[in-house]
């Protein structure tokens, strides 16, 4: 089952994104070339989605980049997949 989360960054933006397994404090997210770390759920209520949480973005996947979080996931490494969701 797919839910939705904000995701308040650290420059101010905030994006919605879908997952399809629930996403929690501590968790390193996937967001296309991007990797963000779930640091604290808000203390802002959340709109239309289950959860908001503040996020920092850890890295940015360039060139070579994607083959290391290939190899990363081969070693069990888990980042949590997700894709920016529709918002009404």
């Amino acid at each position: 089952m797919e839910d939705s989360y904000e995701l308040a960054l650290e420059d101010g933006r905030a994006k919605v994104v879908a997952a399809d397994q629930p996403i929690g404090v501590g968790d390193a997210l996937l967001l296309g070339d991007e990797v963000l770390l779930v640091v604290r759920e808000s203390e802002e209520r959340p709109r239309d989605v289950r959860a908001r949480f503040e996020c920092r973005l850890a890295l940015r996947l360039r060139g070579q980049g994607r083959e290391l979080l290939d190899y990363a996931e081969e070693l069990r490494l888990k980042f949590t997949r997700v894709r920016e969701a529709r918002t009404q």
